[in-house]
């Protein structure tokens, strides 16, 4: 991993604890969750798909995990620039 990555990595660590810190309840993250964020910081640019094949959950808990992390601001997510179908 390069300086640049671990520093914004660094950044958004110490932004979800200052988020933690003000509101405990936003911090509680599913057993689900966790494996669908550690999933995507290990392979980024990943679709709903690639993390189902590499996590065995069903698409649609993959799906929902996915959009809730995208509500709290913890996961992005960019069209797939090869398929403008997919979500990456």
């Amino acid at each position: 991993m390069d300086g640049v990555r671990l520093l914004r990595l660094g950044k958004r660590l110490t932004d979800l604890g200052r988020g933690v810190v003000a509101d405990p309840s936003s911090g509680t993250l599913t057993p689900g969750e966790t494996a669908v964020i550690a999933d995507v910081f290990k392979h980024p640019g990943s679709s709903v798909q690639d993390i189902r094949a590499r996590t065995g959950f069903v698409q649609s808990h993959i799906s929902t995990s996915v959009q809730r992390l995208r509500e709290r601001g913890l996961l992005d997510a960019t069209p797939d620039p090869a398929d403008g179908r997919r979500t990456l």
